[in-house]
């Protein structure tokens, strides 16, 4: 397994040449990371194709509980046919790949992605693919893989797109795997990604791209995971009536709406509406809830669930909390003082804004 560079290797103090890569989870060694003609790549760390003499490494926890395994990489695991995949920009590979977001419907922000290194049965080689779970410790269930030209069976936020032409469900489904790097891309309405230029938001195998994403505050787009389609409310509400529309701001393209995502999986939101001028009330006595940007996972779905900030209406401040589903990605704001839900038409006034600000379990 560890044939490769002499520079692989040691010689320790009793005589025996021994490998002399790392035994840590996520630790490489020249791989990287090139994106050009469409198509993001595995290389080595110049950039340069990998071989039998030109070989990567990984180290990956094994199949067997509690050891790890310093895995060769050269051109792809058995039975594959390269470590990439061709994107929007060409004959793409991804399209249809939805990755739990609305379908027809464009993710036109740059979203995070992760590179994971992922074992197969038996450990008998490694491959490579992304995912917006930013701490995932192992591979999904087959419905939830998908690979080239075929999407994965259930769209999910927590799917693996493996960058290989073979089918890995069977090889790679439920094993360990361990986060190595990040990309980001942005989605067409036709349900096809793009990977932005790598040097847009440091991009690439290692820690300090993997750091460069968790620091990142990524904007939400507009319309998106349920929202309406109105453009007066930027884009960000979604109301559970069968007509009508929220509540709505003068410059709604000045709403701010933004998201980090860090390594324990959790999400904080930014939301402000103070400079998007006068805001006029919606159409509908419905519900006004805020779409997110991933699930949540865990928590109540009809107590409030953290303090989270102002909504002025009615020239009335209210002390906000938000009520976050677990069933669709949506939060719901709640009044402390009358314990009732805020509805679309109870902003009347020029002077209406949202303010929040909350963290939530999205991984």
């Amino acid at each position: 397994m560890f044939s490769g560079g002499a520079d692989h290797f040691k010689i320790n103090s009793s005589g025996v040449l021994e490998f002399g890569g790392a035994n840590a989870p996520g630790w490489t060694n020249n791989l990287g990371l090139t994106y050009a003609s469409s198509t993001l790549t595995i290389t080595d760390a110049q950039g340069a194709a990998l071989s039998t003499t030109n070989p990567g490494w990984v180290t990956v926890p094994s199949t067997t509980a509690g050891t790890v395994v310093p895995m060769e990489v050269t051109a792809a695991w058995s039975g594959s046919n390269g470590n990439y995949f061709i994107d929007d920009g060409g004959a793409s590979d991804i399209v249809g790949e939805e990755f739990g977001v609305t379908t027809s419907v464009a993710w036109a922000n740059p979203r995070p992605f992760f590179l994971y290194a992922c074992m197969q049965d038996a450990d008998a080689g490694v491959a490579f693919a992304i995912s917006p779970n930013p701490c995932a410790s192992v591979v999904p269930a087959t419905a939830n893989i998908g690979y080239h030209a075929n999407p994965a069976a259930t769209p999910s936020d927590n799917n693996f797109f493996f960058l290989c032409e073979a089918d890995p469900t069977t090889a790679f489904d439920t094993n360990p795997c361990v986060k190595i790097g990040a990309i980001n891309m942005v989605m067409s309405a036709s349900d096809d990604w793009t990977v932005q230029a790598l040097a847009t938001v440091p991009s690439g195998i290692g820690q300090h791209f993997i750091d460069a994403h968790h620091a990142k505050a990524w904007t939400m787009p507009s319309g998106q995971n349920g929202a309406t389609a109105d453009a007066g409310s930027g884009g960000y509400y979604y109301i559970n009536a069968t007509s009508g529309t929220p509540q709505y701001w003068a410059t709604p393209a000045n709403v701010r709406y933004v998201y980090t995502i860090d390594q324990s999986g959790y999400v904080h939101v930014d939301y402000n509406t103070a400079i998007a001028g006068n805001c006029a009330a919606g159409s509908a006595a419905s519900t006004n809830a805020l779409v997110l940007p991933y699930m949540q996972v865990s928590g109540p779905t009809a107590a409030p669930y953290v303090p989270a900030g102002i909504v002025k209406t009615k020239t009335v401040n209210r002390n906000l909390v938000f009520s976050i589903s677990i069933t669709s990605p949506i939060a719901t704001f709640t009044d402390t003082a009358v314990t009732t839900n805020v509805q679309c038409n109870d902003y009347d006034d020029t002077g209406d804004d949202v303010r929040a600000s909350f963290r939530y379990k999205a991984f």
